[in-house]
């Protein structure tokens, strides 16, 4: 788990974020690199957090592969490193392996059918005497029941139709229920007898739209922010990136969390911003007010009132000018005037707040250890404001020369 920020206004912007990273459910170790730049001649930062590793490739090593392709390439605007990125995550070859791509899909198939399978026990423990051919029809219904349901939402933009993912993978995700079919208990089995046999066209099209409509979460959020050549002002340009399959990128672009800077605020664009990635809940009760998990509860019980419909609105429409009044605008107008140097001292203080909470509210402190900071404005470019070695730099004047400094 991360807690990171960006931090924007018409002077540049700030990057920062903390050193955890979560293995399994038990340890957590605060050593983890997750802001990069990509070179000198690039105005540009990059951020991970979520996944820190792409088709079994660490983004660290992507990032460095990347920057190797950029050399002196330097891009018009921002929108471009990040469309150049895509472009060539798409199309490298180490990460378009058809190994990778059928680890994947099998990690994905045993999850997928663990929900069904768990969704079904619980189906068969409440009947006394469930029927073989009942619990067979029963898995059909529920596979159809989640199809549909995933087809309902909206599905990530890219060109990638189901007749390619089903022709192309078929017969292998059919290998794969088979040899969950040899080590399974008798439900299981009888589950994956019915899935096999009667329902695998279904089976296919959900593990379709499960993918296309990203139904599990452990996707890699990448953050591409800065200036191209012909930007005065910064931006930040936010991808969700899932797999490849079959050579097709698998992503989004994450315009909740993109943010183009410009002289005066428009519809798309903003003079000054806050955005938050990861463990985002502590930074937005402060932006806001409210805490979201709060702000959640508040929304959902409100219908549970006697309220009507048009009072439930105007109450929640009232709270929303309350909350931009005392609490967003100020802030937003503060940071809209501040240094580049009190941007990083904002960016540390919210990250390091995460992590306070999380010490002392969590069983896992998932926020913790050092806090990289890297500004960059359209003068001097990328600068470490801080930034975390696992060794001595003064022990090591080879890496110096290497990289220059």
């Amino acid at each position: 788990m991360t807690a990171e920020i960006g931090i924007l206004n018409r002077q540049g912007l700030v990057l920062a974020a903390d050193s955890a990273v979560t293995i399994g459910n038990q340890r957590v170790f605060n050593t983890s690199n997750k802001v990069f730049t990509l070179g000198y001649k690039h105005f540009v930062g990059v951020m991970v957090f979520g996944n820190a590793e792409f088709m079994q490739h660490p983004w660290s090593i992507l990032f460095n592969e990347y920057k190797k392709l950029l050399v002196n390439k330097v891009k018009n605007h921002i929108e471009d490193y990040g469309d150049a990125f895509i472009d060539y995550i798409s199309h490298d070859a180490r990460v378009n392996q058809d190994s990778l791509q059928k680890n994947y899909l099998a990690d994905y198939v045993q999850r997928l059918f663990k929900v069904l399978s768990d969704n079904m026990n619980q189906i068969v423990l409440s009947s006394s005497t469930p029927d073989i051919s009942n619990v067979q029809e029963g898995m059909g219904e529920l596979i159809k029941d989640l199809c549909s349901r995933r087809k309902s939402k909206e599905k990530f933009k890219v060109d990638y139709s189901k007749d390619t993912f089903v022709n192309g993978n078929k017969a292998y995700i059919m290998s794969v229920l088979h040899e969950l079919k040899k080590y399974g208990e008798k439900l299981d089995s009888q589950y994956l007898e019915a899935i096999i046999n009667t329902y695998n066209q279904d089976f296919l099209d959900l593990v379709y739209y499960s993918i296309m409509t990203g139904l599990f979460t452990d996707y890699s959020g990448i953050v591409i922010a800065g200036y191209g050549s012909k930007d005065i002002f910064p931006s930040i340009i936010t991808y969700s990136v899932y797999c490849s399959l079959d050579g097709v990128l698998i992503y989004s672009k994450d315009v909740e969390h993109s943010v183009k800077i410009e002289a005066t605020q428009t519809k798309n664009t903003a003079t000054a911003s806050i955005v938050p990635f990861a463990q985002s809940d502590v930074a937005q009760t402060i932006l806001t007010g409210i805490a979201p998990e709060l702000n959640e509860d508040i929304f959902t019980n409100l219908f549970k009132t006697s309220l009507d419909e048009k009072e439930i609105t105007d109450f929640l429409q009232n709270l929303s000018d309350l909350q931009k009044k005392n609490f967003i605008a100020p802030m937003v107008n503060s940071v809209t005037n501040m240094s580049i140097g009190e941007l990083a001292d904002v960016a540390e203080t919210l990250i390091s707040l995460t992590e306070f909470k999380r010490k002392y509210t969590s069983n896992l402190a998932t926020v913790g250890g050092p806090v990289d900071i890297l500004a960059i404005t359209c003068n001097e470019g990328p600068v470490w404001i801080k930034q975390k070695h696992y060794f001595d730099l003064s022990k090591n004047p080879e890496f110096s020369k290497r990289r220059g400094f």
